[in-house]
């Protein structure tokens, strides 16, 4: 089973995108109200599922989010990589498209 991990800001979830209806995808906190219709068809345009195609990855990971930094972008992926197990660790290509350098988190971590 070939798996792909992919992370990114905004570019990579999709947030420069038309849908079907000429509107641009909600690249923001708005984006958690996303329908599931919305969310399929916004992850069938961006360029992570393009190359997973043309990897014939079996699974497709993206953990994007808009207007996502740099520790976003390396702390989601480093969180999902530590919950896989190594076989799955064995099988997965990663491609991390990172944001420009003056975006920067404020995270308050889990509410558990």
């Amino acid at each position: 089973m070939i798996n792909l991990l992919t992370n990114g800001c905004s570019f990579t979830w999709g947030g420069s995108l038309l849908d079907s209806t000429g509107s641009k995808f909600r690249a923001s906190k708005d984006s958690l109200a996303e329908t599931q219709e919305e969310s399929t068809e916004r992850l069938s345009l961006v360029w992570p599922h393009h190359l997973g195609k043309l990897l014939k990855a079996d699974s497709v990971v993206n953990l994007s989010y808009g207007c996502g930094s740099n520790q976003r972008i390396f702390r989601s992926t480093v969180d999902w990589v530590n919950d896989q197990t190594p076989e799955v660790l064995k099988n997965t290509s990663v491609v991390i498209q990172l944001t420009e350098p003056s975006r920067f988190e404020f995270y308050y971590g889990n509410e558990d």
